[in-house]
Order: structure tokens, then C-alpha cells, then sequence
């Protein structure tokens, strides 16, 4: 190794005492050579970390993106069910039952007892089904007697019709019938009357209504259901929250 060095030293002494121009270019052009290098390299590395940097950042908007993306499809969608939603209640807000006493269908007629039965028709004419049908009182005459049919005009507060059979069903889909049967308790030989009576239902989402109906029969002039009949529009009694 030191034989090594003595021999480049030689040679570059040579060349300094042979032409110390040269020499001193020479040498300059390493140094800038070397300087240029490292510079070079120094640019690189910075070129390296800069572009390590703008890659990070890229995958990082790219993720950003992806997610946000992805945000806007789930909310787009959630938005969409909203929408259906809020559509599916509004069309159901027009979907209500409405009951009608059908006349070609009620009659009256006689038990095995001889009894007056009077069997009346509900056809539910509105859009919407009905659930959970039942009676209720039009007034109590005393504590634990309800008064379910009442005389119109009302001549006197005494009971004078009650449930003979209950409704057929507790729901009705449109155009389908329910029906109740009513008799006189003092089952006269001779029985004209007009009679209101009110039902409770509820629709499909949950509503209440009450539904209030006004009806004539006899046995022995029309002998069954008085044309002259009127069905109210039904009531909202509970809203959805």
C-alpha cells in the first residue's frame, strides 16, 4: 500500500514539475467534478424525499377520495330509502278505510226463536284496510251499561237495541264486507226505528278512526233496511308520531 502511494506521488509530482498548468486544471476539474457529484447526489436524495412525499400525499388524496366516494354512495342511498320512505307515508296518509252500509246486502230476519235479527252490511269503499274493528258505546246509561245503538230521534234513554252477534271479521281489505247483528230487546211484533251506532278501526300505519252510522229498518212497511241511511266519514281520533 505504501509502495502504492509512492508511486502516485511520484506521478503526480511529474506532472506538476512537467506542466504545473495542466497540473492545476487537472486537479480543479476533479474538484468540481467531485463537488458536482455530491451536489448531484445532495439533489437527488432531495428529489427522492420530494417524491416520496408527493406519492404519500397522492395515495393519501386518493384514499380521501375513495372514502368520500364511498360517503356520497351510502348517503345517496340512505337518501334514496328517505325518499321512499316519505313517498310510501304520504301515499299511505291517502290510504284510509271508510265504511259504507251496504243495503243490497243487509236484511232482517227470524231466529229459531222467533226472534228479529237485523244482519247489517259494512263494505269498506275507502282505499285503505282496516284493522282491529270493534263497537263502541254511544253513551252509558249507568256505570257498566253501555248504550250501543241509539234510538234517532231519541224518545227515551232506555236501552232499546243491543248486540244480537258480533262483526264477522276485525279487519276489512277495500271492498270487502263486515257485519254485525242487531235486535231489538223487547223483540215487539212491530218494529220501525232509525238507530246510530259508531265503530272503531285503525288503518295500516297505525291511525285511529271512528266512524259514526245512521240506519232504518222495519217489518212491516219496507221489511228490512230503510234506504234512507247515512254513513259519516270517519274520524281521526290518534295520529301517528
Amino acid at each position: 500500500m505504501s509502495k502504492l502511494l509512492e508511486i502516485a506521488s511520484k506521478v503526480i509530482l511529474e506532472l506538476y514539475n512537467a506542466d504545473k498548468v495542466a497540473f492545476v486544471s487537472l486537479c480543479l476539474t476533479l474538484l468540481f467534478g467531485s463537488l458536482s457529484w455530491l451536489s448531484q447526489r445532495k439533489r437527488d436524495k432531495q428529489d427522492a424525499i420530494r417524491q416520496k412525499e408527493q406519492d404519500d400525499f397522492k395515495r393519501r388524496a386518493q384514499n380521501e377520495l375513495r372514502n368520500f366516494q364511498e360517503f356520497q354512495q351510502k348517503f345517496s342511498e340512505y337518501q334514496q330509502k328517505i325518499n321512499e320512505l316519505q313517498f310510501g307515508i304520504e301515499n299511505q296518509s291517502d290510504l284510509i278505510p271508510y265504511f259504507h252500509i251496504n243495503h243490497n246486502k243487509s236484511n232482517i230476519y227470524y231466529d229459531t226463536n222467533n226472534k228479529l235479527v237485523i244482519k247489517l252490511y259494512l263494505t269498506n269503499i275507502g282505499r285503505g284496510t282496516a284493522a282491529n274493528i270493534f263497537i263502541i258505546p254511544m253513551r252509558d246509561l249507568e256505570p257498566n251499561t253501555p248504550v250501543y245503538f241509539e234510538a234517532d230521534p231519541l224518545l227515551s234513554l232506555e236501552l232499546t237495541h243491543g248486540v244480537y252477534d258480533y262483526f264477522s271479521e276485525y279487519f276489512a281489505i277495500p271492498n270487502e264486507d263486515v257485519n254485525i247483528e242487531i235486535s231489538e230487546i223487547n223483540n215487539s211484533d212491530k218494529q220501525l226505528y232509525f238507530l246510530r251506532f259508531k265503530i272503531h278501526f285503525s288503518d295500516v300505519i297505525g291511525r285511529e278512526y271512528e266512524q259514526c252510522f245512521r240506519f232504518g229498518y222495519d217489518n212491516y212497511i219496507v221489511k228490512g233496511i230503510n234506504k234512507n241511511s247515512t254513513s259519516f266519514p270517519p274520524k281521526l281520533i290518534k295520529d301517528i308520531n
